[in-house]
């Protein structure tokens, strides 16, 4: 169980990488790169729900992963807000 919840932290913080390498980036690349992350995240946030369901992860494991993927799905959501925003004023 512990090997799951090691590889989900390391996604975890792959996509929190991407999220800080994006704040590079301007235009339409940026919007691109945020919308992977987001896919992403998602993607991630199911597999933490499918290894708590079928136990491979404790509740105490899911909720500290799970709550991280909010915070970075929050920022996430603000950094694609702002970006189109950027957009539709250009």
């Amino acid at each position: 169980m512990r090997e799951h919840a090691e590889i989900r932290l390391l996604c975890l913080l792959k996509t929190l990488a991407v999220c800080v390498f994006v704040q590079s980036k301007q235009g339409a690349s940026r919007a691109l790169i945020l919308n992977k992350s987001d896919v992403q995240l998602k993607i991630l946030l199911a597999h933490l729900r499918l290894a708590h369901a079928t136990r491979c992860l404790n509740d105490a494991g899911f909720a500290e992963l799970a709550e991280a993927c909010v915070e970075i799905g929050k920022m996430l959501g603000g950094w694609i807000k702002t970006t189109k925003a950027h957009e539709s004023e250009s």
